[in-house]
């Protein structure tokens, strides 16, 4: 009877997976460091067969020096060129370098960009591309450098360097 239930189980969840994640079949991508295709020996970026998830692919590169990731993306596209989600670059050493949120190609969201040494360089927020609200810019012992406040992606105050402001991570 355990077995019986165990097998059931086992094919429920792969038929239930088999829906929702498929593999596209490519192969290997090799890039330059400016994402223009190139030949393996050429290469500095590589991306490997993208996951459909859904309604979305997720696509993940690497860098070829140390195989750690470069950036994992997701896209309404195989090719990643329709970006929706969000696309989160790497430095070499594996680190957050930056995080976008996209929706329909235009960023929207939340919008992060670190020092090399993890700690927050920039915060703010994207919608239909264009900044809005506070945008906090942090010096790389993490106190604050200076903060613009957006409209509309206009900037709507001149530069300052008020500490008062917190960022909350």
């Amino acid at each position: 009877m355990k077995k019986v239930i165990l097998l059931t189980l086992l094919l429920m969840y792969t038929f239930s997976f088999g829906k929702t994640t498929t593999i596209t079949p490519t192969d290997t991508i090799w890039y330059d460091a400016n994402y223009k295709v190139s030949t393996k020996q050429n290469s500095e970026i590589y991306k490997i067969t993208p996951y459909k998830i859904n309604d979305k692919y997720l696509h993940v590169y690497f860098y070829k020096s140390n195989h750690k990731n470069h950036l994992i993306s997701y896209s309404l596209d195989v090719n990643d060129t329709q970006f929706d989600g969000k696309r989160t670059f790497y430095y070499e050493n594996g680190n957050v370098k930056n995080i976008i949120t996209y929706r329909n190609n235009l960023k929207d969201g939340v919008y992060l960009e670190y020092y090399e040494n993890a700690k927050i360089y920039i915060k703010g927020e994207y919608c239909d591309d264009r900044k809005i609200g506070l945008f906090i810019i942090k010096n790389k012992n993490g106190s604050i450098h200076q903060k613009e406040y957006w409209e509309n992606g206009i900037k709507t105050e001149k530069f300052t360097t008020d500490t008062s402001v917190t960022l909350e991570d």
